[in-house]
């Protein structure tokens, strides 16, 4: 069951919904296209079709957002369960490390500046069933999803809208957060405007650290562009 939330509080500005790294920047991609790979493996309960279904309408829900000028693509399949292995990837773990109640957990590493390089989505196929027709006792895979789509492009929980895709709890069957309340995408448009040409970066390769000095170096070289990883975890009561 959804956390009781009091009435009439203020909502938060959108600079203030946005996840920082250690050195107190906000995360960001700094690319218009975000790509990012499925390990369909550990998820015996769904055929692997359905399962790219409900991630194409997660990734949908961000990227066709009005004013959100950043598009996650789904570049193809991989054999990765994570970890900084210069690819995003979203998996499923049944050998979960994590406190068993959270139905999922995204990594992401940045740059010193706050640069997102790379984030790994992992659902909990340990502790949980899982559906992508909202089906009852079951959580929703899209639902979930969108959820945490919304951390890995740099977005915090919104604590006070429960109606929000960024609402930090869920329940069986729910499908809510499928489609994004108009909070999240204030929030997403302001990290993401529409931006001039000449303001893009020149590649769109995953592994970026354009805002570093040492950027031409960044694959021979990791050591010199520093990497700060944050973890967002999403609770299912």
């Amino acid at each position: 069951m959804f956390l009781s939330v009091a009435m009439g509080l203020a909502f938060a500005a959108p600079e203030d919904q946005v996840i920082l790294n250690s050195s107190g920047e906000f995360l960001h991609w700094a690319q218009d296209s975000v790509p990012f790979r499925v390990n369909p493996l550990n998820l015996e309960e769904i055929d692997t079709d359905s399962v790219i279904t409900a991630v194409d309408g997660a990734a949908l829900a961000w990227s066709g957002a009005s004013d959100v000028y950043l598009e996650l693509a789904r570049a193809g399949d991989t054999a990765s369960m994570g970890g900084l292995d210069e690819e995003s990837v979203l998996y499923f773990n049944d050998d979960w490390p994590s406190s068993p109640d959270l139905l999922a957990l995204t990594s992401s590493w940045s740059d010193e500046e706050g640069v997102i390089v790379e984030f790994d989505l992992a659902i909990n196929t340990k502790h949980h069933d899982w559906s992508t027709e909202g089906k009852e006792g079951t959580f929703d895979l899209q639902n979930t999803l969108a959820h945490e789509m919304g951390h890995a492009i740099g977005i915090d929980h919104d604590d006070q809208n429960v109606g929000a895709t960024m609402f930090p709890n869920s329940s069986p069957g729910e499908t809510l957060k499928r489609d994004l309340d108009a909070e999240d995408v204030e929030v997403a448009a302001w990290l993401y405007p529409e931006r001039a040409d000449s303001e893009l970066p020149n590649s769109n390769a995953l592994f970026s650290c354009s805002t570093s000095p040492f950027a031409a170096a960044w694959l021979g070289v990791p050591a010199l562009c520093l990497i700060f990883r944050r973890r967002q975890e999403f609770p299912c009561s």
